[in-house]
């Protein structure tokens, strides 16, 4: 099987995955994509699964495209985030400074492996409902203050 077939089997997989353990967590409706698969957080980021087989990684994360403020808000946040999701994430202001990422990631795990296909699941399904639990009222609360400061 090509590489980008078991890349589309891993996410279609995972999709029915959260859908049989009725997770919180909601697949974005669109095409699936070789190495992540979006998640809805809120209207200014997303929530983000990842793979990279070649490196034996997984990983979660928050995406900010365009809002470098609800980062900084976010990142004056860390430490309670911290104790909320009980690990330490990795804030990554990306070089055009306008996009951003927080990052949680797995090594020793080849997700493309049947062996591991199952405990990946469940990391990712157990780590995005973190984030998405610690998250979602944070980028609700900032985003409404922002949108009631510009009335």
């Amino acid at each position: 099987m090509r590489r980008e077939d078991l890349y589309r089997l891993y996410w279609t997989d995972f999709h029915n995955f959260l859908a049989v353990k009725n997770s919180s967590i909601v697949p974005k409706r669109r095409k699936l994509v070789r190495y992540d698969g979006h998640f809805h957080l809120g209207r200014k980021c997303n929530l983000s699964a990842t793979i990279v087989a070649r490196r034996k990684c997984i990983g979660v994360e928050v995406f900010i495209p365009n809002c470098s403020d609800l980062f900084e808000e976010l990142y004056l946040q860390k430490s309670e985030i911290k104790d909320d999701i009980g690990v330490d994430l990795d804030w990554q202001r990306l070089p055009d400074k306008q996009k951003a990422r927080i990052v949680l990631e797995l090594s020793g795990i080849d997700p493309l492996c049947s062996r591991d296909r199952f405990r990946a699941f469940e990391w990712m399904q157990e780590n995005l409902e973190k984030l998405h639990n610690c998250f979602e009222p944070r980028v609700s609360s900032i985003m409404g203050h922002h949108a009631a400061s510009q009335m």
